[in-house]
């Protein structure tokens, strides 16, 4: 059976932002924190490192140009007779799907980078998203795209958790949805604390999560099986 839908997914942009001014502001700046006077030569593994810089950063913002709620535009009807890629050829019994989907929550685990906005420095979580679909599901490597793009953010762990909440509740009019994020901050293992084994856990909920126990444990208790 063909299916019908739009293909309206967000463009990742990898254009490197800075021009060439900008890029000789950064190898001053460079200088200045390494302390190399201007007239020293650089060395050869330093010469590029500006535009490097410049590159990474293109890459680790660009979710403030683009919208990561866009990756979750192509959804799938829950009665839906082949809800998979097309890649994969999968195949499901409308009737059998449906009840399935209503009653059942969803739970996706991935790793993730991130910047912190109090130092911009690197933390690596593990993001875990669970939601019971109303009328609509969506593939699940689009939630991984989402949670990932939303992290090339500047981000605190519960701003970045409640934007991936919040994208699923609107885009999907989902019934309810958990997130929770363990991350290592670099911000405490490598300065202030110098904490190497310190890791930071935060949770959200909406919806139904929100005001029935018995659900919200579940979910939560598929995402400690999503670790095996």
């Amino acid at each position: 059976m063909e299916r019908k839908y739009e293909i309206t997914e967000s463009v990742t942009t990898t254009k490197n932002i800075f021009n060439q001014e900008d890029e000789k502001m950064v190898e001053h700046l460079l200088r200045k924190m390494l302390g190399i006077p201007e007239n020293v030569e650089l060395d050869d593994n330093l010469k590029d490192t500006p535009h490097r810089w410049c590159k990474l950063w293109t890459e680790m913002t660009e979710g403030y140009r683009t919208n990561p709620a866009d990756y979750l535009n192509k959804m799938f009807p829950v009665n839906s007779e082949n809800m998979a890629d097309d890649a994969e050829k999968r195949h499901f019994d409308g009737n059998a799907t449906k009840p399935m989907y209503e009653q059942g929550i969803v739970v996706v685990s991935t790793d993730a980078w991130s910047n912190c906005c109090h130092h911009l420095a690197p933390m690596h979580c593990r993001v875990d998203v669970a939601y019971i679909p109303k009328d609509n599901v969506v593939g699940l490597s689009k939630i991984v795209r989402m949670v990932k793009m939303y992290g090339r953010r500047l981000n605190l762990q519960e701003g970045w958790q409640a934007n991936i909440a919040d994208a699923i509740m609107e885009k999907l009019g989902a019934l309810a949805v958990a997130v929770r994020i363990s991350g290592i901050h670099s911000c405490v293992s490598m300065r202030g604390a110098s904490e190497q084994t310190s890791k930071t856990t935060t949770s959200c909920v909406r919806g139904i999560f929100t005001e029935n126990d018995a659900a919200r444990a579940e979910a939560f208790a598929l995402m400690d099986k999503n670790k095996d």
